[in-house]
């Protein structure tokens, strides 16, 4: 990922940020907060690290009431469909 090859901060979080405005399952954007949240960690401020969690946290409410399950649920039927794809 473009985190090892540069030290533009910014830049980095506007990829992030690109990235999460795109329509995702709830286990890739799992995925893509944990590496933003780890590179905040590293590089940010604690109000940075918050910002992170609060957006995922949004991102998991919106997500749930949209599909009627609990996040549990979801991520559950999202590997078995993994499971299947192979």
């Amino acid at each position: 990922m473009e985190v090892k090859y540069t030290k533009d901060v910014e830049h980095i979080r506007s990829l992030f940020e690109r990235a999460l405005a795109l329509s995702l399952k709830l286990r890739p954007a799992k995925l893509l907060f944990k590496k933003y949240l780890d590179f905040e960690t590293a590089h940010g401020t604690s109000k940075s690290q918050a910002y992170v969690r609060n957006k995922a946290q949004k991102f998991v409410e919106v997500y749930v009431k949209t599909h009627g399950k609990s996040a549990e649920e979801l991520e559950r039927e999202e590997e078995n469909e993994k499971d299947d794809d192979h």
